[in-house]
C-alpha cells in the first residue's frame, strides 16, 4: 500500500450518529488512534479473488468485524489490539484465518451535535479501524455451524462486490483489492 493516506470517501449526516456529523473513509497503511478506535473489521479475500462476507442474522451481509474484548494472557487483562479483535472476529463470524493482515484504513467518525447520553464510543471523535488480507476458511462454507448471531458465511466475486456494497464498504474493498491484487485476478502477497 503506498505509504499515503487517502481520503477516498466523505458522507455527511449519516443517520446513527449526533446531527450534525460526518464519515471519512481513509485508506492506507496507517492504523486509527487505539485510544479512539473501539471496532476493527477484516476485508478477507480467498486466492482466487472472492470477498468473505460474514452473514449477521439481523444487519444482513456485512464485513466481520466487531468491538474489541478485554483478553486475559500471560500480560494480564488488557484490551484486545486492533488487529486481535479484526483476526477473532473474522474467525467467529465468517471462519476465516490469515497467516498475514495489513492495515487497509479506517473510518473517521466526527459528530458536532450532542454526546449520547450512553454512548459506547469515543466522542466527538471516534474510528472503526480496517485490516485486509488473503484469507483461507476453516471450515468449508457448508458445514458452518450457524448461530444466535451468524449464519453461513457469503463469498462475493469482483461483480457482486461492487453491485452490492454501500459506498463506505465499496471504498475500502477497492483499496483492499489494489493492494492484494496486482493484476486483479493474482494475489501479489
Amino acid at each position: 500500500m503506498d505509504a499515503e493516506m487517502e481520503i477516498a470517501l466523505v458522507v455527511e449526516d449519516i443517520a446513527w450518529l449526533p446531527l450534525p456529523n460526518r464519515l471519512r473513509v481513509v485508506t492506507g497503511p496507517e492504523v486509527a488512534p487505539e485510544a479512539l478506535t473501539k471496532c476493527a473489521f477484516l476485508m478477507g479475500f480467498t486466492e482466487d479473488g472472492l470477498l468473505v462476507m460474514a452473514n449477521n442474522r439481523r444487519r444482513g451481509v456485512e464485513i466481520p468485524g466487531g468491538h474489541r474484548e478485554e483478553v486475559e494472557d500471560e500480560i494480564g487483562v488488557r484490551t484486545e489490539t486492533l488487529e486481535e479483535t479484526a483476526r477473532r472476529e473474522g474467525f467467529e463470524e465468517a471462519r476465516i484465518v490469515a497467516d498475514e493482515i495489513f492495515p487497509l484504513g479506517y473510518e473517521d467518525l466526527y459528530s458536532e451535535g450532542e454526546a449520547p447520553a450512553h454512548g459506547k464510543y469515543p466522542f466527538p471523535q471516534s474510528y472503526q479501524q480496517f485490516y485486509c488480507g488473503i484469507v483461507e476458511l476453516a471450515d468449508d462454507p457448508e458445514d458452518f455451524v450457524e448461530n444466535d448471531e451468524v449464519l453461513r458465511p457469503v463469498l462475493l466475486t469482483p461483480e457482486e462486490a461492487e453491485e452490492s456494497l454501500r459506498p463506505t464498504q465499496l471504498a475500502m474493498y477497492r483499496a483492499a483489492r489494489a493492494f492484494l491484487f496486482e493484476d486483479g485476478a493474482r494475489p501479489r502477497i
